[in-house]
């Protein structure tokens, strides 16, 4: 009989301006999209890319929710680890650019919750570059 595979938990990383966002993240995504561009040299449509996800709402000092508050219009460097790793591998790459922070986050939820949860959903400034090393 063959052995069942069984997946490990998958939860992406987070870096912006070379603070990690592990913990905080609930979900995240670097996702394209087709630009209203024009791509007259390119075979298909230009791409533009979205650093999106959600996170823990935590309006502390140095929380990601905060970090979005202050920052928000800015322009600033992200790593992202969709498998979860440290340290990028051939197998397991990051992926790192620079991304505009968006508005500025909601707050609140519903009574009773333990947690709130935001959502974000930010430019990319170009393509991402993919990182082995």
């Amino acid at each position: 009989m063959d052995p069942v595979y069984s997946a490990p938990r998958m939860r992406p990383a987070l870096w912006l301006d070379g603070v990690e966002r592990w913990a905080e993240l609930t979900e995240g995504h670097l996702e394209p999209a087709d630009s209203d561009e024009d791509a007259l040299t390119l075979p298909f449509a230009v791409q533009e890319w979205t650093l999106s996800g959600e996170a823990y709402q935590n309006t502390r000092t140095g929380a990601l929710w905060r970090f979005a508050w202050e920052h928000s219009g800015d322009v600033v460097p992200y790593v992202f680890s969709p498998n979860g790793n440290a340290t990028p591998t051939t197998e397991a790459p990051h992926y790192a650019g620079e991304v505009t922070i968006g508005p500025r986050p909601a707050l609140g939820g519903a009574a009773g919750e333990r947690s709130f949860i935001f959502e974000f959903a930010w430019k990319a400034i170009g393509e991402p570059q993919e990182v082995t090393a």
